[in-house]
């Protein structure tokens, strides 16, 4: 099953996004090898996203052996960066013994910082680990992936309107698999989604709205109606278990 890479671009304005894009049309286009080799010239660089992405083909094996060991060690460079998606992944392994000796008491300390950052699945993890969650007053949408047309993060107020409060009795939940830049980008986001994942996806219609998010307009990539949140997440708990980094996030705009 091809995997979705998704990396979540909180500093979008870096000054080596145009290699960073180029990278990841390489990947796009299948091509691993070049993929990996712009990917490495900008994590040895110190581009905390590219790093992700450089550990995130160590984890599966793509250009290059399946190397968690390896893999460990790039999540590790860009977390101590401070990017919250690495920190996430560096308290997994930990946790779960993956590339690195198991070690509950640094899984701890690097969940608590991506979810001190706003890294939702931070917490999933720690209540896994029979730990107290942690608040923040930032979230990382588990739904923005890495390559440019998705380098923004969708604000509460895009996400449910004015308010989530406001959105309690507004119109059906859905599930947002994606933001893209164009409605060519949201249709060929939405045929890879299903080529990966027929038996989900394949008999569902999919909802292509454009809105305007700041200064652009975006193509927001949903499915449903849902009659509650619960069932939303439910859909996007089957589809992230089953295509392995989706972006799946219940919405009700």
């Amino acid at each position: 099953m091809r995997r979705l890479v998704s990396f979540f671009l909180l500093f979008a304005g870096l000054p080596a996004f145009a290699d960073f894009e180029s990278a990841a049309s390489a990947y796009r286009s299948k091509n691993y090898p070049a993929a990996y080799a712009e990917f490495m010239e900008l994590a040895q660089s110190g581009d905390a996203r590219a790093q992700s992405v450089i550990a995130m083909m160590y984890k599966y094996g793509e250009a290059v052996p399946l190397d968690l060991t390896e893999s460990f060690k790039w999540y590790m460079k860009a977390a101590e960066l401070g990017y919250a998606p690495a920190q996430y992944n560096v308290g997994e392994m930990y946790a779960d013994g993956k590339g690195v000796e198991a070690d509950r008491g640094l899984a701890l300390q690097w969940l608590r910082k991506a979810a001190v950052a706003g890294f939702e699945r931070a917490n999933e993890k720690l209540a896994d680990l029979n730990a107290e969650p942690v608040e923040s007053e930032t979230t990382v949408d588990p739904a923005v992936p890495w390559s440019k047309q998705w380098n923004f993060r969708l604000p509460n107020a895009l996400r449910y309107g004015s308010s989530p409060a406001a959105a309690s009795d507004a119109s059906p939940w859905r599930a947002q698999v994606g933001a893209m830049a164009s409605a060519e980008a949201a249709n060929r986001l939405w045929r890879e989604l299903v080529d990966d994942d027929p038996e989900t996806l394949g008999a569902m219609s999919p909802t292509i709205r454009q809105v305007s998010a700041g200064t652009r307009e975006i193509y927001r990539v949903q499915v449903g109606n849902f009659g509650s949140h619960e069932e939303a997440s439910a859909f996007c708990d089957r589809l992230t278990r089953r295509v392995a980094s989706a972006g799946c996030l219940p919405t009700r705009q």
